[in-house]
């Protein structure tokens, strides 16, 4: 999201702010969450290699 989307909707410069923090807050929950699937993924291919090896 880009401010300047938001400045031609005509909102104000606070509002824009308390958007953007908000945004960013979601954001970051998003890359914790893909950083943890990804985790598991690396996780289970390890454990489908070992169990192809036995």
């Amino acid at each position: 999201m880009k401010r300047e989307f938001l400045k031609e909707l005509g909102l104000t410069d606070e509002q824009i702010d308390k958007i953007m923090a908000e945004y960013g807050k979601g954001i970051e929950k998003f890359k914790e969450d893909l950083g943890t699937a990804e985790t598991q993924i690396e996780t289970l291919k390890e454990q489908l290699k070992t169990a192809k090896n036995s």
